[in-house]
């Protein structure tokens, strides 16, 4: 298949890219230029040629959120979602839309899975709805399927929230805890969040809204523990709320503010993960680097 993607430079979007062409995909990028108002035929042009398209576009969420900022992550994920739509409302190829959206979408009450879905306050759980509502306003008459992707955070050794957090575990020897740590913490190992994106592909059923989570449900607190435990490492160092509000402002929600998620669809349907624990993941991220290593 012909899978167009963008976001394709970013953390994820550059592996996923590696990762669908080793499946005998011919993989293309959405360049950010398309996205152009002068550049839109382009655009149209080279999604009518593709049987795929997945949406990863949009600036960084864990940035100090000014109002200048705030109007980026707006543009960068409405704009361009809404221009994809557009495009694939044109084509005539065209059969699968994966979107991005995220956990933020959920309040922090209890835990969701895609069918007791609680939409919680305040601007990230806005902006994954209007990001949302952009991508299903495809035209229902084309026989396009459509897949909203809620992401947790997504953990790799190279990179993200994971590299972030080991910093200090590594180099000082104490793991960072944010506020008190009852937040709950969503995430998933990258190789799940790409295998799960490729059995989606594969199976025609799937639509709709998906949590792209592991099944296990951790608070920070716990993360942090089952973090520092495998580096040998025995120190929780907790950063007060109130410093953490100072330093980030209205991003800190991102940080204190935790969603609980199940992914209830992808289990339902027979999805196996690698990686449904975070000790798993760790052990398996050790097996895999140690593999590598000896490869070299």
């Amino acid at each position: 298949m012909k899978i167009a993607i963008s976001g394709s430079t970013g953390f994820i979007g550059t592996s996923l890219c590696q990762y669908l062409s080793t499946e005998d995909n011919e993989v293309v990028a959405i360049q950010r230029a398309l996205f152009k108002d002068d550049n839109k035929q382009d655009l149209f042009d080279l999604i009518d040629t593709c049987d795929i398209v997945i949406n990863l576009a949009g600036a960084p969420i864990n940035k100090y959120w000014s109002n200048e900022y705030k109007e980026e992550l707006y543009e960068s994920r409405i704009f361009s979602t809404r221009m994809l739509v557009a495009a694939i409302n044109k084509s005539d190829k065209c059969r699968l839309f994966i979107s991005t959206s995220a956990v933020g979408y959920y309040d922090s009450a209890k835990c969701y899975d895609e069918s007791n879905a609680s939409k919680g306050s305040g601007f990230l759980a806005e902006l994954c709805k209007m990001w949302e509502q952009e991508a299903l306003n495809l035209n229902t008459s084309t026989d396009v399927r459509v897949v909203i992707m809620r992401l947790g955070i997504v953990l790799a050794p190279d990179g993200g929230a994971l590299k972030r957090m080991l910093l200090p575990i590594k180099t000082v020897g104490v793991a960072v805890v944010a506020g008190d740590g009852n937040q709950s913490f969503a995430w998933i190992g990258r190789d799940d969040l790409f295998n799960a994106i490729s059995f989606i592909i594969k199976n025609d059923a799937l639509h709709g809204i998906i949590n792209l989570t592991a099944p296990e449900q951790l608070t920070q607190r716990r993360f942090t523990e089952i973090l520092a435990r495998h580096y040998n490492r025995k120190h929780l160092v907790p950063i007060p709320s109130c410093v953490i509000k100072f330093v980030y402002g209205e991003a800190s929600e991102v940080m204190l503010n935790g969603q609980c998620v199940v992914p209830r669809y992808l289990i339902k349907n027979g999805f196996q993960f690698k990686s449904p624990t975070l000790k798993a993941y760790l052990n398996n991220m050790t097996k895999d680097c140690k593999q590598i290593k000896e490869a070299l």
